[in-house]
């Protein structure tokens, strides 16, 4: 079999750009109770009642679930690279310092820079997740008050927990200027608000 994609992961995003694109829905039974298909586009996919619930929503789910997998894959991949590259120019310069020559330390530190900067612009959450980089869903919002501006930063409770016990610290110490600090749980209307204008 002739492959006509380079690689899997293009294939499964070729599938996923080709399947119906609208959310799919599920057909409940009268009552609500029982799941009786999904509505896909214009059309009805059927299971039959011994069909397990389970599997009806792994189904249900799949397009979204996967479409996240990809962009995660996507993301992690970049990542990788741009990691990789940091570790690489890194080594140079250090080996550059070890062994000094006539404009080669120059040349392997703005090269380290300009690496580290592109390792600080990612991003390290993505729509919906904690910005303190722990990956798990924003329930809370950090909220900094300061000369009348607010700050809101979605975070998971435990990390929300965390910053703003060491924000108080450190304006306590003097560190930081004075601000209002709180921790706000995220409604889920909010949460769905916030995504969406992401």
């Amino acid at each position: 079999m002739t492959a006509t994609y380079p690689d899997r992961l293009s294939e499964l995003k070729a599938r996923l750009q080709a399947a119906t694109q609208e959310p799919w829905a599920y057909e409940p039974s009268a009552d609500g109770t029982e799941v009786y298909g999904l509505q896909i586009g214009g059309s009805c996919l059927a299971f039959d009642e011994d069909f397990p619930l389970g599997d009806i929503h792994l189904i249900a789910n799949a397009p979204d679930d996967l479409r996240w997998a990809v962009q995660e894959i996507d993301y992690l991949r970049l990542y990788m690279r741009v990691l990789g590259d940091f570790a690489f120019t890194l080594d140079a310069l250090r080996c550059a310092l070890e062994n000094p020559a006539a404009g080669h330390v120059e040349r392997r530190r703005r090269a380290f820079e300009a690496a580290r900067e592109e390792l600080l612009a990612m991003p390290n959450w993505r729509p919906g997740e904690c910005h303190s980089g722990c990956r798990s869903y924003a329930t809370h919002e950090l909220v900094t008050e300061v000369d009348g501006s607010v700050e809101r930063e979605p975070v998971c409770e435990e990390c929300g927990a965390m910053w703003l016990t060491a924000r108080r610290s450190a304006i306590e110490a003097g560190c930081q200027p004075a601000a209002r600090l709180r921790l706000e749980a995220l409604t889920k209307s909010s949460r769905e608000t916030k995504e969406m204008d992401r």
